[in-house]
This record gives structure tokens, sequence and C-alpha cells, in this order.
């Protein structure tokens, strides 16, 4: 019996292997047709750029842009809202605060010092104009240093604290009275330069023996009242002011000067009967109005007195001289040498400038922010 091999029997494909097949002659076909040039006329026949398309592209870029854009603009106002609200709660606790320490506790220390000086809150009004809580506590705190540092007050004592209390009503009273010293100078177009208030402080180094050194009048400053040399000419200022303000108003005494010359020039009196009947020097009128032998470079006097003596004759009496404790006629009574000359004077005092403080203050309306 004849026995015959079986047939082997064929294998089938799979899907698998179908697919693979068919994706070679695919990618054999694009390859083909790349490397003959016919694959890329894409890309050598591109679309045509006009105006609608360039319009529709940025309207796409535009559209896509605004998914980013709308939140971070959100995020933005959010951010705005909460500082504006942060700010706002921290000026309402720092004004709080700052009313406390200034009108409730009345705290005269460095730090409600320099909140004044930052926040323009009043402590009065005098007519129209608001007093500053910066000028109270600068007088308060020279005076309660010099209370402190040279009479060795205690302010936590009962007697201390009585005399803090009084120093406070005085402060006020004075800045209101120097605030109606400026707009009284305001009205009546009075200044105080300078210049004045160098020489006035140059009087005052010489008044106190302290010189030329300027860093030793500072030292004393310091020591006395806490003080830096602007503080010094701040207060200069406003007591110079003073009494620039009366020579403007004080027109009575004016008068009366004037009747004294006219009486003189005119031979109705003497010099000498002169100084009897109307000078208000106390220490010389006695004396015929005798000042003694001056020179040219005196510091008792004042300057413009000195000139008025030097420009005059032996015998002669000069116009009406103005200084600031009142007006004069002097009278150059002899020549001890080119430099020395012996004079005499008639002096009418300047008013009180607390009389014209007093009669402006009636026509006021004055309120105090603080009570003691």
């Amino acid at each position: 019996m004849d026995i015959k091999k079986p047939r082997k029997a064929k294998a089938k494909k799979s899907t698998f292997h179908k697919k693979s097949k068919k994706a070679k002659k695919v990618f054999k076909a694009k390859a083909k047709s790349y490397i003959s040039g016919e694959g890329k006329l894409a890309v050598a026949n591109p679309k045509r750029i006009t105006n609608d398309s360039m319009t529709k592209h940025r309207e796409e870029a535009l559209a896509d842009a605004k998914k980013f854009k709308y939140p971070l603009k959100h995020s933005k106002y959010k951010i705005a809202i909460i500082s504006s609200v942060l700010i706002v709660v921290a000026l309402l606790l720092f004004s709080a605060f700052s009313y406390s320490l200034l009108y409730k506790q009345q705290n005269i220390g460095d730090f409600a010092y320099r909140i004044s000086t930052i926040v323009p809150v009043p402590v009065a009004r005098v007519g129209g104009s608001w007093v500053s809580f910066e000028k109270y506590l600068f007088e308060v705190r020279q005076n309660a240093h010099y209370l402190i540092n040279q009479e060795n007050v205690n302010f936590e004592t009962p007697e201390g604290s009585n005399a803090l209390k009084n120093l406070k009503e005085a402060s006020l009273n004075r800045i209101k009275e120097n605030e109606i010293v400026r707009q009284l100078a305001v009205q009546n177009g009075v200044k105080v330069s300078d210049e004045e208030i160098d020489q006035q402080l140059e009087v005052i180094r010489e008044a106190g023996g302290i010189g030329d050194d300027s860093q030793t009048l500072e030292d004393t400053l310091r020591d006395f009242y806490g003080w830096e040399l602007n503080d010094l000419r701040r207060v200069v200022k406003d007591q110079l002011l003073k009494q620039k303000i009366v020579r403007v108003l004080d027109t009575d005494t004016r008068s009366e000067i004037e009747v004294v010359y006219a009486a003189i020039t005119s031979g109705e009196k003497t010099f000498e009967a002169a100084v009897v009947e109307y000078s208000e020097d106390g220490l010389t009128k006695e004396k015929k109005g005798i000042l003694g032998t001056i020179t040219r470079d005196e510091k008792d006097l004042p300057a413009s007195l000195i000139n008025a003596a030097f420009e005059l004759a032996d015998g002669e009496t000069s116009e009406i001289v103005e200084t600031k404790f009142g007006l004069h006629i002097v009278k150059r009574i002899d020549s001890k040498s080119e430099n020395e000359v012996k004079v005499a004077h008639i002096l009418i005092e300047w008013e009180d400038p607390q009389v014209f403080i007093d009669r402006y203050k009636e026509e006021l309306e004055i309120k105090n922010f603080i009570t003691f």
C-alpha cells in the first residue's frame, strides 16, 4: 500500500499582516511621488493671502487670547478692590489711633509730635484760619523739656501734673495769639526777612556770651529746649513779627513823638525840658536823657540810634528815630574822639503788643478742639 505524504496546510494570514502590507504599499507610493517631485506641489502652490484671510486669522487669534485676557482682567480688578479696601481700613485705623493719641490722651511725646507733622490736624480755629496741632506741640514740648531738664520737674507727681496742665493752657493761648499776629501782619503787609532773623541770632549769641561758635549755640539750645537751630529761627521770627506789627498799629505813639519833636524844633521847649515832661526811659529821665559816651560799635544800643548820633554835629538833635523799643529823639552833646560821642535821648515806648492782640481777638470767633 502506497502511503502518500500529507500536504502542508497553508497558514492563514492575519488581519495585521494584511494592513501592514497595505501600509507599506501606500508608503512606497508616497515616497515615489515625493522623489519624483509630485509630492511638492502642495507646498509649491500655497494658499493666496488676502485681506479677508488676514482679518479672519486675526479674529481667530484674538478669540483665543480672550480666553486668557478676561480671567486676568478679572484678577486685576479683584486685586485692585482688595488693595483699596486694605488701604481704607489702614487709614481708618491710623486715623482712630491718631485721634485718640492727640485729642483724647493729649500725648506730647516724640511719636505724637511726628504724627502732627505728617497729618495737619487742627488744635484750634482763629477766625477763618486753622491752628495746627504741630504748632501747639512744638510750643508745649520746648517748655516741658526745659522744666524736666533744668527745673527737675516730675510730671508724674501731683504738682508736676498740675504744672503740665498750666503749661498746656499757656501754650495753646500763645499759639492762638501768634496766629492773630500772623493775620494782622498779612493785613498790614508786614514781613520778617531772613536777614532780620540772622541779625537777631547774632544779638542772642552776644547777649548769651556764646560768640560766633554756632555749634555752641546749638548745644545750648539742645540742652535747654531740645531745639535745633532752625527751631530757634522759627521762634525768633514770631517774636520779630510781633514787634514789627506794633510799629504799624501803634499810631498813638507816633502822634505823641511828633508833638514832642515839633515842640523842640519850634523852640517851644528845650530838649532837656522835653526829656523831663515826655521821656518814658526811667533810667535816663532824671539825668536829662543822657545815655553816656558811646562808640560806633556799641553793642548795648540799637544800630539806628547809634547811626543817628554819629550823623549829628555837637549840640544838634535828630529827627524821629525808630527802634524796637519805641521812637526816639537823639541829641549829640559833645565828641570825646572821632569814635566816641556823648549822647542823650527822649524815648516814647511802643504800646504792649498784647493791647492790639486783645483788641483784634474781640472781633474773631475762636474755638479750641482740646480741653484740659
